[in-house]
């Protein structure tokens, strides 16, 4: 795996993931849908980015490969989904050598040497075929999309297609970070599961289980990460130590300006994001800052402050497309943020005069 070019075949990947922290109900849904011999063909696995979507997705489709049969009617079941490492189906999946599995995602250029931005149309028919052919032994046949957000207008509607007339003994396990961004058509499809954030404790407990000791070589970092990462153990890697999550401390602190705002401090931060600082840490802080935002509204909504909480609210829809048009047509990265921060700026000294 090492000789891999794309990104993403880590020693992280999910489908190498033997553990699951947190999801219980979630893996009890699945387990009894399994046991009822009437499993739900589509699945929409929705959460936070790096919550463990990919995980429980890879995890139960594991489980289904291992344990074709449900148990007859009043035998016990298992506790979870859980499948040795010494058992075939969990070093078939790691090897990537499983004819049942179909795995949807973005394709890796091989020539610009990045992951696509988008699930293209050509990867979304593939399902069609894939669903064609006879299940190896008669078992089952599960088809991952990782992630339903990088679905374009063409490959959803090429997915759905398939999960309008699913064959039989096939399963769809759809990972969505944003549900609500996918055709209404596919959702109704689906028995919806929603994973919960993690505690402060169930993420270091899975980032202390992560191969090379995930916590320990985060560094010092990793609690301020933790703190910021939403209860998500992917993101808390992401942010240790990164430029966004430094950025993300000098815009609340911007923000919390004795003088109201740092006006000077807030345009050093969007330079300084629109510059030479990664893509990633661009949108990472982003990110952080669209869930300052939302809990911004959440806090004046549960305080009585409807017309407060209803322009955090707008302010959370306008910036949140203003970022996703800046990456899709490259707008100046800057420009974006200055105009966020200062319409951010605005509400909050608004709130502040009418406290």
């Amino acid at each position: 795996m090492s000789d891999d070019p794309d990104p993403r075949e880590t020693k992280l990947h999910p489908r190498l993931n033997p553990r699951l922290i947190g999801h219980g109900e979630a893996e009890a849904a699945m387990i009894a849908g399994w046991a009822s011999g009437k499993l739900h063909h589509a699945w929409l696995i929705s959460g936070a980015r790096g919550s463990g979507k990919a995980t429980l997705a890879y995890r139960f489709a594991r489980f289904v490969f291992a344990h074709p049969v449900p148990p007859p009617t009043g035998a016990g079941l298992p506790r979870d989904l859980a499948v040795g490492e010494d058992q075939q189906a969990f070093r078939h999946m790691a090897a990537r050598s499983l004819p049942d599995l179909l795995v949807i995602e973005p394709s890796y250029d091989l020539k610009k040497k990045v992951v696509r931005a988008e699930i293209g149309v050509d990867e979304a028919r593939k399902t069609t075929e894939f669903f064609a052919r006879t299940a190896v032994g008669g078992g089952w046949r599960v088809a991952i999309v990782d992630a339903a957000d990088d679905l374009n207008p063409n490959s959803a509607n090429a997915l759905l297609k398939v999960i309008e007339e699913p064959p039989q003994r096939a399963v769809f396990l759809i990972v969505a970070h944003s549900p609500g961004r996918l055709l209404a058509t596919i959702r109704s499809r689906c028995r919806r599961l929603d994973l919960p954030a993690l505690t402060t404790g169930e993420v270091e407990e899975v980032l202390s289980g992560l191969p090379d000791g995930g916590k320990k070589r985060a560094g010092k970092a990793i609690d301020s990460a933790i703190a910021l990462s939403g209860g998500s153990p992917g993101r808390a890697l992401e942010l240790a130590g990164s430029e966004a999550a430094k950025a993300f401390s000098a815009f609340e602190a911007a923000m919390a300006s004795a003088r109201h705002h740092d006006t000077e401090q807030l345009v050093a931060i969007a330079t300084s994001l629109g510059g030479r600082v990664s893509l990633r840490d661009y949108h990472l802080f982003a990110s952080l800052m669209s869930d300052w935002v939302a809990r911004r509204g959440v806090t004046e909504a549960k305080a009585g402050h409807s017309r407060l909480a209803q322009r955090w609210a707008e302010a959370h829809a306008g910036i949140g497309h203003s970022l996703r048009e800046t990456n899709t047509l490259n707008l100046d990265r800057r420009e974006t943020l200055v105009r966020a921060f200062s319409t951010l700026a605005t509400i909050d000294a608004s709130g502040r005069e009418n406290s």
